[in-house]
């Protein structure tokens, strides 16, 4: 199975899906989503392909069956899946097992839990526990059919009234991605065991995108409400192809086989482990045949391994962004020269040639080129003088002569928060912005805060989160929209403690012209409010510190089979692998 994602295949497929998803009403949508009205500052080169290859929505039938993924999986690899062994996996971390509260982007959560919909290999919005979905005429009221005979690893049957109540269980705690839809009240309606109803205030674009994401999976009804919030964070039942046997939290994870999985055939392995560890260790596991896959392998690594012929690997286009949001909430990070001079301070071209060995694209915009409705403008060029002059006339001057501008008459040292380790280049990027800013004369203290607490701390809300001045990011866009950084990074009312602006960003226009997006009848027209709004965070506020697009890449042993990448939620679906005798 070809694991080599094609970019421009992506972009086609993520423009398909938003489209697919959104079946508003037919005749009003165009088949090129991602192009959006022409922007000033951003040059072509750095726009996204127009999705040329992507379908008219009114092509698309009202009501959709689509192909299995695990039968696809077989397809593209060409033979039939053989079961049995023990897949051995390393990955970063694991925060606990309870995904609706988390924006994670970790393998495990597919193995135990499922949602009514997934990503294809071709990043297709594809039925799962739903069988099929038809829309009305006005893209308000979507009927979903659900499928039969599924029953959870407690014993305890998946039909309509489970999914009423996950989807309002998600929907009263303001989960995460529960905003990003316009639900109306009371939105989901029990029609019979197998068919729900969900009701819409206007069509959304991108809802079906979602629903492909851990945080809409299904729980067993019977689980949760015989066990308190913590259990969840330790516990699963879910109806996925494996049951946990044994969790560790920061240590390990194993689970085996469900013998009573729903889809003929599966599970392949009899048994998963996973156990967490630092890059360095992950790496020295694979090499020495104690694991089966790692993920995020750096450029370096992948050098270091090409030519052991004990190890496959794998690179694929990824929405992860990187990038170092300054906290607008702390002066003088409120002044947008102040930000736009450290953008300038940055040698983006250098930092990538030492850290990913200038494999990474130097960033464009608020997310990846490959997500539908990106915008790109020109980046930040790099001009230490222009920095030093802008930080000048906002009033951060060195008056002592130790080499650091005071602020207010007062020394200043910006406070820095990064985890080291959890991927590669975290700590290296911290490291380096604090060397780029002591030349422009900007002191940065680094704090490592370990990455299993990392993001307790971040989403705290203001007012119980601790003092910083800048945090360290590496965000996926989980449905491969652009909308999906522009309502929870970019917007006023996604401040940490709601979901993940930790910019503390805020302009009202940007949120103006994202509601007037997405009450627009066409994505086209959603795409033009979307390029405005956009332009603005990245040129007139200069909203975070910008800085690559990612890669998603791994390594594996030879006998690996059916791994497929999903690069919104930058994972390798491991779900309907198999070893090859």
């Amino acid at each position: 199975m070809k694991r080599l994602v094609n970019s421009s295949r992506v972009v086609g497929a993520l423009a398909f899906m938003v489209i697919a998803a959104c079946a508003a009403p037919a005749p009003t949508l165009v088949a090129e989503p991602v192009a959006a009205v022409p922007a000033t500052q951003a040059p072509a080169a750095t726009q996204a392909p127009a999705a040329t290859q992507a379908p008219a929505a009114n092509e698309a039938p009202a009501t959709e069956v689509a192909t299995m993924v695990i039968d696809q999986v077989a397809a593209l690899e060409g033979s039939a899946p053989i079961r049995g062994g023990t897949l051995r996996m390393a990955i970063a971390s694991l925060t606990h097992l309870d995904p609706v509260r988390i924006a994670a982007d970790t393998e495990p959560y597919v193995l135990f839990y499922e949602g009514l919909f997934e990503f294809d290999p071709e990043w297709r919005v594809t039925p799962l526990l739903a069988e099929s979905k038809e829309v009305s005429a006005d893209g308000l009221v979507h009927t979903i059919r659900l499928r039969e005979g599924v029953k959870f690893s407690d014993g305890s049957d998946f039909n309509a009234e489970v999914v009423k109540f996950n989807f309002d269980r998600k929907i009263a705690q303001a989960s995460p991605y529960v905003k990003e839809i316009p639900f109306a009240l009371d939105p989901v309606k029990v029609v019979d065991d197998y068919t729900v109803t969900i009701t819409l205030t206007k069509p959304s674009f991108v809802m079906f995108n979602y629903f492909c994401g851990s945080s809409w999976m299904m729980y067993s009804k019977k689980f949760v409400e015989s066990v308190t919030a913590d259990d969840l964070k330790n516990q699963a039942v879910g109806t996925g192809p494996y049951v946990i046997t044994e969790y560790l939290p920061n240590d390990s994870l194993a689970l085996e086989a469900n013998p009573n999985y729903w889809q003929a055939g599966a599970p392949n392995f009899d048994r998963i482990t996973i156990k967490i560890a630092d890059a360095n260790t992950r790496l020295l596991m694979l090499e020495a045949g104690e694991v089966d896959f790692i993920k995020d392998l750096a450029p370096v690594e992948r050098a270091r391994l090409k030519d052991n012929k004990n190890i496959i690997l794998e690179t694929a286009p990824s929405t992860r962004s990187f990038h170092i949001p300054p906290n607008h909430n702390n002066p003088p990070l409120d002044n947008p020269n102040v930000r736009r001079a450290l953008n300038l301070a940055m040698d983006k071209e250098a930092m990538n040639t030492a850290i990913f060995d200038g494999e990474y694209p130097i960033a464009t915009g608020l997310s990846t080129k490959i997500v539908a409705g990106f915008r790109g403008n020109e980046p930040y060029k790099y001009d230490p003088e222009q920095a030093r002059a802008l930080l000048e006339v906002a009033g951060l001057v060195d008056t002592n002569g130790d080499g650091f501008r005071e602020w207010e008459g007062k020394e200043k040292e910006f406070l820095m928060f990064t985890v080291k380790g959890r991927r590669h280049g975290d700590i290296e990027i911290a490291e380096t912005f604090q060397a780029y800013m002591k030349d422009v004369g900007i002191n940065i203290k680094i704090e490592i805060i370990d990455a299993a607490q990392y993001f307790t701390v971040l989403n705290q809300p203001v007012g119980q989160a601790p003092y910083y001045d800048f945090s360290n990011h590496s965000p996926s866009n989980f449905p491969g929209d652009i909308s999906y950084p522009l309502v929870t990074m970019y917007s006023c009312s996604s401040w940490p403690g709601v979901a993940f602006n930790y910019a503390h960003y805020c302009n009202e226009t940007v949120d103006k012209l994202v509601a007037e997006g997405n009450d627009a009848a066409t994505l086209e027209g959603r795409n033009e409010k979307y390029a405005e709004a956009q332009s603005i965070a990245w040129v007139d506020d200069a909203a975070s510190i910008f800085l690559f697009d990612g890669v998603l890449a791994m390594g594996t042993t030879p006998k690996l089979k059916g791994v497929f990448s999903d690069g919104a939620h930058n994972v390798w679906v491991m779900k309907y692998a198999w070893y090859a005798q």
